[in-house]
């Protein structure tokens, strides 16, 4: 999707930055995928796992939704894209007016200008705004980035960032 130009990330942080930690996350399996889904759907009557990915109103955000929406229809979802104008689809996330969405905010150069998108207390319920986008709540994650806040030294910083990935992660 990106053309070769842009470098994927798998964690918050992309790989060549000085942020980034390899984080372990489950590899691509589209074959584990369509067990999982088997099972879950088994335990849910046999219904499918279906739902609408909501995406920019961008040609870029349409190919990322599409991409995305092959690989999961492959495993067995059913997916529907839902592109709206910039104003509907930000209202519907910040409100958490959604069943998915595609969202790219992670990018200043230090990641304490990113906290706002990932502290508890900017999670609101739903019809509320939200910056907390997935309405995420952990304290692990906010003492981390208490952390992070509270020194200037740069490998305690980056201890502490590490530990923000590592529980997006695992949850």
């Amino acid at each position: 999707i990106g053309g070769g130009v842009v470098t994927p990330a798998r964690t918050l942080f992309r790989p060549g930055t000085e942020w980034y930690s390899d984080i372990p996350i489950p590899d691509f399996d589209p074959d584990a995928a369509a067990e999982d889904l088997a099972e879950w759907s088994a335990a849910h009557d046999g219904l499918p796992l279906a739902f609408t990915l909501n995406i920019q109103p961008t040609p870029a955000a349409l190919t990322q939704g599409r991409f995305l929406q092959e690989q999961w229809q492959a495993v067995g979802m059913e997916v529907e894209l839902k592109q709206a104008e910039a104003t509907s689809f930000l209202l519907d996330a910040v409100m958490g007016q959604y069943q998915a969405v595609l969202w790219g905010q992670v990018g200043s150069p230090d990641p304490d200008y990113e906290q706002v998108w990932w502290r508890s207390t900017n999670s609101k319920p739903i019809g509320e705004i939200s910056l907390n986008f997935p309405r995420h709540v952990d304290p692990a994650t906010d003492a981390a980035l208490d952390d992070a806040r509270a020194t200037d030294d740069p490998a305690t910083r980056k201890e502490a960032f590490d530990r923000v990935q590592e529980r997006l992660a695992e949850d």
